[in-house]
């Protein structure tokens, strides 16, 4: 008998918890050991890290599929053939970083190529684990999955805190995220053995046609998410950087809660199980979180930046609440995204129309915060309406 959506939403929802508890912790120890200045340049990188594994969702949502339709005894062999496919993007994708790493040092502010270049290893450690984990839910496995984000919180917080106080600064608080993910991927790779290496590509090649769609859909929801602060590393004063870089950590603590909605609706929506009741769960649950982060910026929002990054962030208050809907818009845009895939209708030509949004701030001399965020709003807001938009043609 299929568990129920709820269920398995519970389940992810519990361990995403947990880990996000950890994660937070981890952001209150990096803000404070860091400072205002080096914070926005340690948020910078990650924005940068977002934007070149853009290619991470596809595959996430590609092993979930492949891997599940697979009969069990060839999942393993499913799984090493996805393996091979993440290492050749996120090993293209770091050389490629690495090629124009002295490029980007004058646009990130930095005195170092260091941070860039161990971003770029982050991007094929990265690639393992969601094909791990992409797997283990492919398998309806939800609570291995769940234990294993929560171990890989906790050795991220652990071990980056060590680095942070022996004065490892920006490139120790990011070696908490390598060890983070390496320490699972061993036990996977070694322990539990997950999967197998063999030639070629057979039992995987059917979900190739899908990847490109998957990758634009999310590839422009990582760019709406992650080009503002890139944007705003090069133009705004470094102090302003460290607060926007502060405000969208916030997405850190909300973003898995969504995806603890989105993945079990999207795995339940492609057997077909009460699609439409679902999603309406779905977005609820997703705008309960949006609508009450937007309420917490309203009503105490200097308590929660002092609580979370300190005195010296406050100033990051002010914009909190209209942050808040830019993630609202974005935690529905997940849910719409999965929805769309599910039922195989993705019109990829216009998805990348809200990218140009964000064109004329390359060219202002100077922005501001609140300029930045109301872009990141309108573009949103535009590929909302691209969705619906097609759900409503899809109808007609």
């Amino acid at each position: 008998m299929k568990k129920p959506f709820l269920s398995d939403v519970s389940i992810i929802f519990s361990g995403q918890l947990i880990a996000g508890g950890a994660a937070f912790i981890y952001t209150v120890i990096t803000a404070r050991l860091l400072g205002i200045e080096d914070y926005g340049l340690f948020q910078s990188l990650f924005a940068l890290y977002g934007i070149c594994s853009l290619f991470s969702n596809p595959l996430y949502l590609s092993v979930v599929h492949g891997v599940g339709v697979s009969p069990p005894e060839f999942r393993a062999e499913a799984t090493g053939q996805f393996i091979k496919v993440a290492s050749i993007f996120a090993g293209m994708i770091a050389v490629g970083l690495i090629i124009i790493s002295p490029k980007l040092i004058g646009v990130l502010h930095m005195n170092s190529l260091l941070p860039i270049w161990i971003v770029a290893i982050l991007l094929i450690t990265r690639a393992w684990l969601t094909t791990i984990y992409g797997s283990i839910q492919g398998q309806n496995q939800h609570g291995l999955f769940s234990v294993s984000k929560i171990a890989e919180a906790l050795i991220c917080l652990i071990i980056g805190t060590m680095f942070l106080v022996l004065g490892g600064r920006t490139v120790g608080a990011i070696f908490g995220y390598f060890w983070g993910m390496v320490l699972p991927i061993f036990y996977f790779v070694f322990i539990k053995r997950i999967f197998i290496i063999r030639k070629g590509f057979d039992r995987i090649k059917v979900e190739f046609g899908n990847i490109a769609k998957i990758l634009i859909a999310f590839g422009v929801l990582t760019m709406i998410d992650n080009l503002p602060i890139l944007i705003g590393r090069s133009k705004l004063s470094p102090e302003e950087s460290g607060l926007f870089g502060a405000l969208f950590n916030l997405r850190n603590i909300l973003f898995p809660f969504a995806f603890a909605v989105a993945v079990p609706f999207y795995t339940h929506s492609l057997n077909g199980n009460q699609q439409p009741s679902i999603f309406k769960k779905a977005l609820l649950l997703v705008s309960g979180l949006g609508v009450g982060f937007v309420c917490a910026g309203i009503l105490f929002p200097k308590f929660l930046i002092s609580t979370i990054y300190g005195r010296t962030f406050v100033e990051a208050s002010q914009y909190m609440a209209i942050y808040g809907v830019s993630l609202w818009l974005e935690m529905i845009l997940i849910v719409l995204i999965f929805y769309r895939l599910a039922q195989k209708k993705i019109n990829s030509w216009i998805l990348p129309l809200p990218i140009f949004i964000f064109i004329p701030c390359l060219f202002f001399s100077h922005l501001n915060i609140g300029q930045l965020m109301i872009s990141q709003i309108v573009a949103s807001i535009i590929y909302v309406l691209i969705f619906s938009a097609n759900s409503l043609f899809d109808r007609s």
